[in-house]
């Protein structure tokens, strides 16, 4: 990797909430092999942050992001709730916060 030849020793990454090398979603899966990518370059510190939906305006129109935007919203004080237990980590979140 150019990084850790450039002499970098942290990373950060992006990722997606779900991801993993073996996911059956495509999506997820490429998600996972980057991080393993990522992971394996053996950098001193690589974090990896995996929020859930991102929130807010795009250029294109994203339906089923849209639409999922909505259901996630209107659960989302049930879903910040402790008692939703490992449900939390579906929250959505708007994209100028992880950036």
């Amino acid at each position: 990797m150019l990084a850790r030849a450039g002499g970098a020793v942290a990373f950060g990454l992006v990722s997606a909430e779900g991801a993993h090398v073996d996911s059956a979603f495509f999506y997820n899966r490429c998600k996972g092999e980057a991080e393993a990518g990522v992971a394996a370059v053996g950098l001193p510190s690589v974090t990896i942050a995996r929020p859930s939906l991102l929130l807010g305006d795009r250029p294109e129109a994203r339906r089923g992001e849209q639409w999922a935007g909505r259901v996630l919203r209107s659960l989302d004080r049930a879903l910040a709730s402790r008692l939703a237990g490992p449900l939390r980590r579906l929250r959505p979140i708007n994209a100028a916060t992880v950036a």
